[in-house]
């Protein structure tokens, strides 16, 4: 796994892409809408999605 920026993780939600098996440990997405996101299996390790 490829540890994705929140730039990149913006980008990939905007494109209506999957998140499933990122590694996003450390990231930051508060504030952010993550209805329509998809993070089967993804390595959330303090990740915040608030």
């Amino acid at each position: 796994m490829t540890l994705l920026t929140t730039n990149q993780v913006i980008k990939q939600l905007k494109q209506g892409l999957s998140l499933q098996k990122a590694e996003l440990s450390h990231i930051d997405l508060q504030g952010l809408n993550l209805d329509k996101a998809d993070f089967a299996h993804a390595y959330l390790r303090n990740a915040n999605l608030s």
